[in-house]
């Protein structure tokens, strides 16, 4: 035998009712014998009189803060070790974070986080105060440059050949004129212009 669909005053009465309790909807279709699509649509329509939208109580949960403990390069003890071990060998600072695989940046803040472990370094030793920047596409200014000297001539401006002329000879700034010196397959001196 079908569900009846029609809805008397005695029937919306104990629907209210049945509504203000925590039973499912689909529980008190059957209490009132109707359909639940029936239950629904009447509800639907009559949302003021007592059929209020039935919203599921949310259960408050706590999310704990995810943690996450981000590796920082420059607070690694293996890589600070590493570069300690390079800098009291006296190498150039571009040669430290180079070999080290890391950016000029990266070593800067390692510097800054264990300052202590990197001490004052040797001033006599080849070490500039443009060692401290990257010098690539830097120009040496006029009478502050450096040319690599031969005993025959001068370092050809290409770094391959020797060159008589001084026109053609290689310029640069004294931390290049050291790379160029690694570089170079002559016994060439530093000179200043």
């Amino acid at each position: 035998m079908p569900k009846k669909r029609t809805w008397t005053a005695s029937k919306h009465e104990l629907a209210v009712e049945l509504w203000a309790t925590d039973l499912q909807t689909i529980h008190i279709a059957e209490r009132l014998g109707v359909t639940y699509a029936s239950l629904q649509l009447h509800a639907h329509r009559n949302r003021t009189n007592g059929l209020p939208r039935r919203t599921k109580k949310k259960v408050a949960t706590r999310k704990k803060a995810i943690q996450r403990n981000r590796y920082k390069r420059y607070a690694d003890i293996k890589q600070i070790n590493a570069a300690v071990k390079l800098w009291e060998a006296q190498c150039y600072i571009k040669d430290i974070y180079r070999s080290l695989n890391m950016s000029e940046k990266t070593f800067a803040k390692m510097r800054e986080y264990a300052p202590d472990r990197f001490k004052q370094r040797d001033k006599q030793r080849r070490i500039k105060r443009d060692d401290y920047r990257v010098t690539e596409g830097k120009f040496a200014k006029v009478g502050e440059g450096y040319r690599l000297k031969h005993v025959t001539g001068y370092l050809h401006m290409s770094g391959k050949t020797i060159t008589q002329q001084k026109v053609y000879s290689w310029r640069g700034t004294y931390t290049q004129a050291l790379n160029m010196i690694d570089d170079c397959k002559f016994d060439v001196v530093i000179i200043k212009e």
